[in-house]
C-alpha cells in the first residue's frame, strides 16, 4: 500500500490547491503602531500582517479587540480585513 502513498498525498494537495483561505479571528494584544494580534496560538507582530487601510487610522485597533484575519502566502503573512464585534457588545 505505501507505494500509492504519493498517489494519495498528490490527490490531497490538489484538492486542497485551490480551496479559498478559511477566515480566523484574532485578537489584538498590542495597538498600532507596534500591533500584535494572537491567533490559533500564534502571535503575529508587523512581518506577519498586513492591515486594511481604514485600520490605520488612531484608536482604529486596540488592544483586547477582535479582528477577522485572512491566511495569505501558506500561512506566511495574514491579511487584517477588519474589527469585528458582537451584536450585543
Amino acid at each position: 500500500m505505501s507505494d500509492l502513498s504519493w498517489l494519495v498525498q498528490f490527490i490531497r494537495d490538489q484538492g486542497t490547491k485551490d480551496r479559498p483561505p478559511t477566515l480566523l479571528l484574532g485578537q489584538v494584544k498590542s495597538a498600532i503602531p507596534s500591533l500584535v494580534v494572537q491567533t490559533q496560538g500564534m502571535e503575529l507582530d508587523q512581518e506577519d500582517l498586513l492591515v486594511a487601510a481604514d485600520l490605520m487610522l488612531k484608536d482604529a485597533l486596540l488592544s483586547g479587540d477582535t479582528v477577522a484575519l485572512m491566511p495569505l502566502a501558506q500561512g506566511q503573512q495574514f491579511l487584517v480585513l477588519s474589527k469585528v464585534v458582537k451584536l450585543n457588545e
